[in-house]
């Protein structure tokens, strides 16, 4: 719940939201240049920062708040622990499968998280337990279903954006010079 805990809660849902926004453009946008490699330290940075604020808060939180939220905290700390493991070996080629569950993890969590929030900011009337639940569970396919779907776009424009900009060498090279760049010279 923004605005309610201590001082570094509040501290680690910010850092939370700016994890979400760089890992969305670093699925999303994967470059070889300078910006792009400055935002993977970054997020690397705010994710062992995320982790270290984690660490201290993670009973309490798990102890708090709806069953959502604590499972969201729970998957939370998981994608740190492999983000964690993903810093330490340098996210390899061959890591990758850590990557996509790094990725899956962090991302079921904020959902889960994001359903905690919405039923704190609405609650479901109170009455019999069956009835709240199916509430809370409407709650949190929506907001994974939300995330899906933005995943589902992230993707889509990645893929797009990479054919698009494929640098693709000629089969063969030119027989002359006059075929190399910008064609002849006059």
């Amino acid at each position: 719940m923004p605005g309610s805990g201590t001082r570094i809660e509040r501290i680690l849902r910010w850092l939370i939201a700016a994890l979400v926004l760089s890992a969305a453009y670093l699925y999303t946008f994967p470059q070889a240049n300078i910006f792009y490699a400055v935002i993977v330290l970054l997020h690397a940075a705010g994710g062992v920062l995320a982790t270290l604020f984690l660490i201290p808060l993670l009973l309490r939180l798990v102890r708090s708040g709806s069953l959502s939220s604590r499972a969201g905290w729970l998957l939370i700390a998981v994608g740190a622990v492999l983000g964690l493991i993903l810093i330490k070996t340098g996210t390899l080629r061959t890591e990758w499968n850590k990557l996509y569950l790094h990725i899956l993890f962090s991302v079921a969590g904020v959902g889960l998280l994001l359903a905690g929030w919405w039923a704190a900011r609405v609650p479901s009337e109170s009455g019999p337990i069956g009835p709240r639940l199916f509430v809370g569970a409407v709650r949190v396919v929506l907001c994974l279903g939300v995330l899906a779907g933005i995943g589902y776009g992230a993707r889509y424009i990645r893929e797009s954006w990479q054919s698009r900009n494929r640098i693709q060498n000629p089969g063969m090279p030119p027989d002359t010079m006059n075929g190399e760049g910008d064609g002849p010279e006059e």
